[in-house]
C-alpha cells in the first residue's frame, strides 16, 4: 500500500488529507466492498470518465463497483503509489482478482487476473468530483484467454 507520511515537507496538509480519502476509499469501499464509503470520499456530482464508459452521481459508481465484485471474486485494489498537487490526486494502482462471474458478455474463466491502472482524481471540499481512470484492458483480456483478431473487412 502506498506509504502515507505528516513529515513530508512538500504536502500541504489539504494534499495530505485528500490522500487520506483515497486510501480509505480502496481499503474499505473497495477492498471490505462498504458501498457506503462512496458517500463519504466522492461528491454527490460525481463524474467519472473509464476506459469505455462514463458515469454521474453515487448510483452510477455503486453499480460499477458492484459489477467488479461480482465479476472478481475476492478481489482487490492495491494504491502503489498516491501523488498529491493541489486539488488533483494520482494512483497508480494494481487490481487483482479471480474472474467467477458474468464481466459485460464474457462468462466467468475461472481465471486469476492481476493488471495495472492509473487514477486521476480531482477533489473539492474533501470528496472526489470528478476521475478519469485508465487500466491495461489488453493485460485484462488476455488473462482471461480472450484472442485479439482484426475485424473483418467488408467487400
Amino acid at each position: 500500500m502506498a506509504h502515507l507520511s505528516s513529515k513530508d515537507p512538500t504536502a500541504s496538509k489539504k494534499e495530505f488529507d485528500n490522500r487520506a480519502i483515497l486510501s480509505h476509499f480502496f481499503q474499505e469501499g473497495f477492498n471490505k466492498r462498504n458501498l457506503d464509503v462512496i458517500e463519504e470520499t466522492y461528491s454527490p456530482e460525481i463524474t467519472y470518465h473509464g476506459p469505455s464508459i462514463e458515469m454521474h452521481g453515487y448510483k452510477e459508481v455503486k453499480e460499477m463497483m458492484n459489477s467488479y465484485f461480482s465479476a472478481f471474486h475476492d478481489s482487490k485494489i492495491t494504491p502503489n503509489d498516491i501523488i498529491a498537487k493541489g486539488d488533483k490526486m494520482v494512483v497508480r494502482f494494481t487490481f487483482e482478482g479471480v474472474h467467477k462471474g458474468y464481466m459485460e458478455d464474457i462468462p466467468p474463466t475461472g481465471k486469476a487476473i492481476k493488471i495495472t491502472g492509473i487514477s486521476i482524481c480531482r477533489m473539492e471540499k474533501g470528496k472526489i468530483l470528478e476521475e478519469w481512470e485508465e487500466f491495461d484492458q489488453l493485460g485484462l483480456m488476455k488473462q482471461l484467454g480472450m484472442e485479439l483478431r482484426s475485424p473483418e473487412v467488408a467487400h
